[in-house]
């Protein structure tokens, strides 16, 4: 007897369900509404931002529907104005610096980094949940010693670290400081700056003739950089002009008084330059022939 063969019936295909591979992320980036952006600097959105900033990676707190990135440009690119304007006006780097650091504080941005060297001011912020970097950069055209607008801005970095307003209501507020008319009369400033100069040559034990030469001396230097200034030559340049006035006019003292020391007009006059020019940008690596500070014990 023989069996029938028995034919195996086809088992159905098992569909397994298969993820795609991804790549592990250490934190899972922050759920955020970028639909309608705001970049009102009032309250609510300062409050939002700092929440965002402050919060772990792998929160989920809700953000109110606010464009992170557009809000933080916005942010960038006032703090860049105000600086440039303190920087150019006489402040120092490390001054603007930390202008640039406590504005993006007060504004709930953390993690900026700020450079600035002779011509370029640079500001980054990075993003600690995605990593991704917006950077800012002005290009300082020229640097002129202007206290009036240094003050006037200065307050205004105060007034705004102490309770920032509208980034636009800000931008009003700077844009009528740099274009405010001086306080002074230039008659009225020149003539302060030649008292300086005039006040040094008596300091360093000059006679009469060495103090009026100092005072002229100092009165065509301001003249001659003012004219300068006003068609953007760098400050280098005003320097090199104003400083190859004071040996002109001392080479004259010697003939109005033999008995007068001439070198005292020279004196007298870079000490006005010195104190009517901005400092400069700090060096980042050590600077040539400076001496490093002793340790403290």
């Amino acid at each position: 007897m023989t069996t029938p063969a028995v034919t195996p019936t086809p088992t159905e295909p098992v569909n397994v369900a298969r993820t795609p591979y991804r790549a592990p992320h250490p934190t899972t980036p922050r759920p955020v509404t970028t639909s309608i952006p705001i970049l009102r600097a009032d309250a609510s959105g300062i409050a939002a931002v700092r929440a965002y900033e402050d919060a772990p990676s792998t929160s989920t707190i809700a953000v109110p529907v606010i464009d992170i990135a557009a809000y933080t440009r916005s942010v960038l690119d006032l703090t860049m104005r105000l600086a440039e304007v303190i920087f150019a006006s006489g402040a120092g780097a490390e001054d603007a610096t930390a202008a640039m650091h406590a504005l993006t504080r007060a504004y709930g941005l953390r993690g900026t980094d700020a450079n600035i060297t002779h011509t370029i001011i640079t500001l980054t912020h990075e993003d600690q949940s995605t990593h991704e970097a917006i950077s800012r950069s002005r290009d300082v055209k020229y640097r002129t010693l202007n206290y009036a607008k240094l003050t006037a801005t200065s307050e205004l970095i105060a007034d705004l670290i102490e309770e920032p307003t509208d980034v636009a209501e800000a931008r009003k507020r700077l844009a009528t400081i740099v274009s405010s008319k001086p306080q002074v009369p230039p008659l009225y400033r020149r003539f302060g700056w030649s008292l300086v100069g005039a006040g040094a040559a008596a300091l360093i034990g000059g006679g009469p003739i060495v103090i009026l030469a100092a005072f002229v001396a100092a009165f065509v230097i301001d003249l001659l950089t003012t004219a300068l200034d006003n068609r953007r030559v760098p400050l280098f340049y005003q320097t090199v002009v104003g400083g190859a006035i004071g040996p002109l006019f001392a080479a004259f003292v010697p003939l109005v008084d033999p008995t007068a020391t001439p070198s005292l007009v020279v004196v007298a006059t870079i000490i006005m330059l010195l104190a009517g020019s901005p400092p400069s940008a700090p060096c980042t690596t050590p600077c040539p022939g400076s001496i490093s500070p002793a340790p403290r014990g």
